[in-house]
C-alpha cells in the first residue's frame, strides 16, 4: 500500500465509514483511510449503542477478540438528568427507569410504564423491518418505505406522549437527544422505538476515549492490508474525468492519490468544497452545499479535582436550567467526568461539557465564545460551588504570552471542531450515500444521524453493499 494508488480511498475518520473500510478491506480490496482528526481527542468519553445486538455481530464478522474490547466500560447509571428542582440516575434497568421516574414525576409514572410497554411491543414487530430499510438510497426504496411507514401503528405512542405532563416529556426528549448523540426528529416515533428500551439506554466510557475505539478498527484495517493516513487539515482537491473520481490532489504532495472509489467520510459540506462542479455534479453539489445547517455542537474542557464535586454527581450528567424552553444553548448542557492517566499539579479530572448552538452563531467571532463559556462555568458552579477557584480551563483557551497569533492555535481547532460536528436538519431521505459520480460514496457523522451508533452501523453496512455490488460488477 502507497499513497499512489488504491481501490478504496476513505476521507476522514467517523465511525461509519472506519467501520465500512475495515469490512471491505477483508473482502480483499486495498484501502486507504485519509484520517482528519487529530491525536488529541476532544470528545467526552462517553459512547452509546455498544450493547446492541449489531455491535456484538460486527465485531464477530471481524474477529475482534473480547481482550481488544476491555477499553470499554459499561456505566452503571448511564447518565443524570439535573433539574432545577429535580434529579433522575437513568439505568438501563426498566424498573429502576420507573422508580426514578415515580420519585420525582409521581403524576406521570402510569403513563410511561405504558409508554414503554407500548415501546416494547413495537420494537419486536417493526424495529428489525425498519431498520433493514435504512438508510434509503434509491426512489424506489423511498417509495417502498413510505408505503411501509402508512401502516406503522403509532399512533398510541403518540397518545400516550401527550399524556405526559411537560416536565416529563422534556426530560424524555433529553433522553433521547442523549443517547442518539443527534438531533431529534419530527416525529420522535423511531428514536422513542430505538432509545427508551433496556438495550438502547446503555452508556459506556472508553479508557483512552473514542481514539481508543477507532484504533482497534484501524488494527484490524492493517491486518486485512489496509492503510491509515493523517489528513489532518490538509487541503484536498477531487480529480475526476467525466462521471467518474480518479482520485484527490492533498496540498502537501505534488502528486495524486488515485482510486477506484472514493468514500467521503466526514461533514459533507466540507468535503464537496473539494468536488469540482461539473455538467453532471453541478446540480447535486449544489444541493449538498445549499443544506442548512441545523445547530452546532461545541465543547470547553476543565481540569479540576474530583473532591471538588457532589458525591451524587455521576460521571455523565444533563444540565437542563428550564423544562418549558428548547433544550439547546445554556439551557442543555452535557457533562462529561474523566479521570487524568496521572494527576497534574492539583487536578486529576477532565471536564468535557458539551452544548448546542443555533447554526446562525457556528461563525461568530473568538469573544462571542468566549463569553459563552464564561456563562458556561457560572451554570456548572452553580452546580458544584466548591470548585470556585478550582476550575481550570484548557479548551478552548487564548494564550496571551509569547505566541505570535493565539486565536490561530487552540481557536483555530476549536473552530474546526465545530465545522465538523455541525447537523443539517434530520431526516428520513438524506443526506444520501450517492452521488452524481458512479464511484462517489458518503458516509460520515451526516448519514442517521439521529439514531446514534446504530445509524452508523446501518449505513456503514450499507455502504458497503454498495461499494461491493459495485465491485463484483467490474468483477465479472
Amino acid at each position: 500500500m502507497s499513497l499512489n494508488y488504491c481501490d478504496l480511498l476513505v476521507v476522514g475518520s467517523d465511525l461509519s465509514g472506519v467501520i465500512a473500510s475495515t469490512l471491505l478491506a477483508k473482502r480483499g480490496m486495498n484501502v486507504l483511510v485519509l484520517d482528519h482528526e487529530s491525536e488529541e481527542d476532544r470528545n467526552p468519553n462517553l459512547l452509546t449503542g455498544l450493547n446492541s445486538r449489531a455491535f456484538k455481530s460486527l465485531l464477530g464478522k471481524l474477529m475482534i477478540p473480547d481482550s481488544k474490547t476491555n477499553i470499554l466500560q459499561e456505566n452503571p447509571i448511564s447518565y443524570q438528568v439535573i433539574f432545577p428542582k429535580h434529579r433522575l440516575d437513568v439505568s438501563p434497568s426498566q424498573p429502576f427507569f420507573i422508580k426514578e421516574i415515580g420519585r420525582e414525576f409521581p403524576q406521570d409514572v402510569e403513563v410511561v410504564q405504558a409508554l414503554l410497554g407500548e415501546v416494547q411491543e413495537l420494537r419486536e414487530k417493526f424495529l428489525t423491518p425498519l431498520f433493514t430499510q435504512l438508510p434509503i438510497v434509491h426512489p424506489s426504496e423511498k417509495k417502498q418505505f413510505i408505503k411501509w411507514f402508512r401502516t406503522f401503528p403509532d399512533q398510541k405512542i403518540k397518545d400516550l406522549w401527550a399524556k405526559a405532563s411537560p416536565i416529563t416529556q422534556t426530560f424524555l426528549k433529553a433522553h433521547l437527544r442523549f443517547l442518539s448523540r443527534g438531533p431529534l426528529m419530527d416525529p420522535l416515533t423511531f428514536q422513542i422505538l430505538l432509545f427508551l428500551s433496556p438495550e438502547g439506554g446503555t452508556t459506556f466510557s472508553v479508557r483512552g476515549g473514542m481514539r481508543e475505539l477507532k484504533k482497534i478498527f484501524f488494527e484490524k484495517l492493517d491486518y486485512f492490508g489496509g492503510m491509515v493516513h493523517p489528513l489532518g487539515q490538509d487541503s484536498m482537491d477531487v480529480l475526476v474525468n467525466f462521471r467518474e473520481v480518479k482520485g484527490v490532489q492533498l496540498g502537501r504532495y505534488n502528486f495524486p492519490t488515485r482510486c477506484r472509489y472514493l468514500l467521503g467520510n466526514l461533514d459533507i459540506q466540507n468535503l464537496y468544497q473539494g468536488v469540482p462542479s461539473t455538467l453532471f455534479s453541478r446540480w447535486h453539489k449544489s444541493k449538498i452545499m445549499h443544506m442548512a445547517r441545523h445547530e452546532g455542537n461545541g465543547i470547553v474542557q476543565y481540569l479540576i479535582a474530583r473532591d471538588y464535586l457532589p458525591e451524587p454527581l455521576k460521571d455523565n450528567a444533563v444540565i437542563i436550567n428550564d423544562p418549558t424552553q428548547p433544550l439547546s444553548g445554556l439551557n442543555y448542557l452535557e457533562l462529561n467526568l474523566q479521570a487524568l492517566p496521572r494527576p497534574l499539579d492539583d487536578y486529576d479530572t477532565l471536564l468535557t461539557v458539551h452544548y448546542l448552538l443555533p447554526a446562525d452563531t457556528l461563525h461568530e467571532e473568538t469573544i462571542y465564545f468566549e463569553n459563552l463559556h464564561e456563562q458556561i462555568e457560572q451554570r456548572c458552579l452553580a452546580l458544584f460551588p466548591f470548585a470556585k477557584g478550582h476550575m481550570k480551563k484548557v479548551f478552548p483557551v487564548v494564550k496571551q504570552e509569547e505566541d505570535l497569533f493565539p486565536e490561530q492555535k487552540d481557536f483555530g481547532e476549536f473552530k474546526n471542531f465545530l465545522s465538523n460536528r455541525a447537523t443539517y436538519a434530520p431526516s428520513l431521505f438524506g443526506p444520501s450515500l450517492t452521488s452524481s459520480f458512479k464511484n462517489l460514496f458518503t458516509l460520515g457523522p451526516n448519514v442517521l444521524d439521529w439514531l446514534g451508533t446504530e445509524g452508523k452501523m446501518l449505513s456503514a453496512m450499507k455502504g458497503v453493499n454498495l461499494i461491493w455490488e459495485k465491485e463484483l460488477k467490474k468483477r465479472s
